[in-house]
């Protein structure tokens, strides 16, 4: 039986660290077929950064090994609680990445067979950029789950996004593999001048690990659970939800009556504060405070309509990892989203698709998917060929032809 290879994974995001990033690389190269994975990361437990132990089973089981690289002293000192914010500051992270760098300089690179480094946040690239210049012959993939200096939320600014250009081109030009989440993604990230590395560009979306998912409750005749897990932050707000939920309660009342909604995640006091809201029925809406990674995926099976809601674009090429553990929970998905990646795999999947511009079409989609919910409750929703598409065994399989494909050109 032939050995396995060697694959290092350099990220800022990995468990324990409670960042949506840090399943979505575990899940990604864990158990990779024919590879035993090395991890450098940050020390979140040392660091003061949040964290979720519920994949710690998981990534022991799944990787070789995992080195973590704690903040310095004094930057913990100086920023506190808000500790991930070094790595918004570019003197910071160029600190943060020279201790990263040092870390990896201790490990015989000769023995790997490809590096990949993985965002967020792009910082970790500019590490993978210098092991790159130092071993030209290790093949290099660097992975993007959202777009760099072209993403229109980003908080990069006026004088930070020349910086970010720069860098990111400097990694276009060095990495062997680029890879995006999304066609859409391409389309943005590679085109005008850089356009020149597109070639290099392979898109692969974010997958779903059924091993991770609750045995589902048998159906009741409880209210129906409509549900959204996630944080809102900036333009992503539940804003048009309370604003359809209110058309509908004038519309249908008595399908009112029959639902309840629960937003859980980190919510602004800005939009517990909408006067829409305020003007529900009492007890319409839940906002409940965020819940483990695990605990997350067990409330997505074990809720009768899912709530996909994005901020108001008028393409959007995000594809969120939160649609694609929504596919895992085998459960209908309503998304409150503008045409682009995730309207497309939620219209195809079978769910219900409204703009978050317009409230009444969102009425409408739930008007829609309401009276169904009952009936099929008791049986796995959606296409099964297309959510296969998405687990992870199906992705690891594709992103080690991508391994093979960049170390035989490398």
């Amino acid at each position: 039986m032939p050995q396995p290879r060697r694959l290092l994974l350099l990220t800022y995001c990995f468990p324990p660290s409670a960042v949506p990033e840090a399943f979505l690389s575990a899940k990604r190269l864990g158990r990779l077929p024919g590879h035993e994975v090395d991890v450098v990361t940050i020390d979140p437990v040392r660091s003061g950064i949040r964290i979720d132990v519920s994949l710690d089973d998981y990534v022991r089981s799944h990787f070789a090994d995992v080195r973590r690289v704690p903040l310095p002293q004094p930057l913990m000192r100086l920023l506190g609680p808000r500790a991930s914010a070094v790595f918004q500051l570019p003197g910071l992270v160029a600190m943060m990445n020279r201790r990263m760098l040092k870390a990896v300089r201790t490990l015989e690179l000769g023995t790997y067979r490809a590096l990949v480094t993985w965002s967020q946040w792009h910082a970790i690239h500019m590490v993978g950029e210098s092991v790159k210049r130092d071993h030209p012959g290790l093949p290099w993939i660097a992975h993007f789950s959202d777009p760099w200096s072209a993403n229109p939320f980003a908080p990069l600014g006026g004088s930070l996004r020349p910086l970010h250009r720069l860098q990111e081109a400097r990694v276009f030009a060095a990495a062997d593999r680029l890879l995006v989440t999304s066609q859409e993604t391409v389309d943005l990230m590679f085109s005008g001048p850089n356009a020149r590395f597109r070639h290099k560009t392979r898109c692969l979306p974010h997958g779903f690990e059924p091993e991770l998912y609750a045995t589902p409750a048998p159906p009741s005749d409880r209210a129906l659970v409509l549900r959204s897990l996630g944080s809102f932050y900036g333009a992503r707000s539940p804003a048009p939800l309370f604003a359809a939920l209110a058309r509908l309660a004038g519309r249908q009342p008595d399908l009112f009556a029959r639902i309840r909604v629960e937003l859980i995640g980190s919510i602004p006091g800005e939009f517990r504060a909408d006067p829409t809201l305020r003007g529900l029925p009492p007890g319409a809406v839940t906002m409940l405070p965020p819940v483990d990674y695990r605990t997350s995926l067990a409330l997505m099976r074990g809720s009768d309509l899912l709530l996909n809601i994005d901020a108001p674009a008028t393409l959007s090429v995000f594809l969120p990892s939160k649609l694609v553990d929504y596919l895992g929970a085998e459960r209908p998905i309503l998304g409150i989203t503008p045409p682009g990646a995730a309207a497309e795999v939620i219209t195809a999947m079978g769910g219900w698709v409204a703009d978050p511009t317009d409230p009444d079409g969102i009425a409408d989609a739930l008007a829609k998917a309401i009276p169904t919910l009952r009936r099929d409750a008791d049986r796995p929703w959606g296409r099964a060929d297309l959510r296969r598409n998405f687990s992870a065994a199906t992705l690891r399989e594709r992103f080690a032809g991508i391994v093979d494909e960049a170390a035989g050109g490398a």
